[in-house]
């Protein structure tokens, strides 16, 4: 976030792991959440890591879905910062040349 969108993109990234907290049932279970903490919880990576480490801790449970997942929410991110570092070196390279 802060790649692209500089120190705005730093505060959103800081409402999105607030977010994450609240709506990946890591303080309390997420039915006793509202609605919308209900709606974001399956697609939060937070959510998955919580599920896998009780499932861990427990010893009831297959943690590998969610290590899987957690996996794959890695895997996009580094493609998206690999992109988006590749347009900024490409920006800045446009602009020594023009310099």
């Amino acid at each position: 976030m802060n790649l692209f969108f500089g120190h705005v993109g730093s505060a959103v990234a800081l409402v999105l792991l607030v977010l994450q907290l609240s709506g990946s049932a890591g303080t309390y279970p997420i039915q006793l959440s509202n609605a919308f903490f209900e709606a974001i919880h399956p697609y939060l990576p937070m959510t998955y890591t919580v599920e896998a480490l009780r499932k861990t801790i427990s010893l009831n449970g297959n943690p590998a879905f969610d290590l899987i997942l957690l996996l794959i929410f890695g895997l996009v991110s580094l493609a998206l910062m690999l992109i988006g570092m590749t347009i900024r070196r490409n920006r800045l390279v446009e602009t020594s040349l023009v310099n």
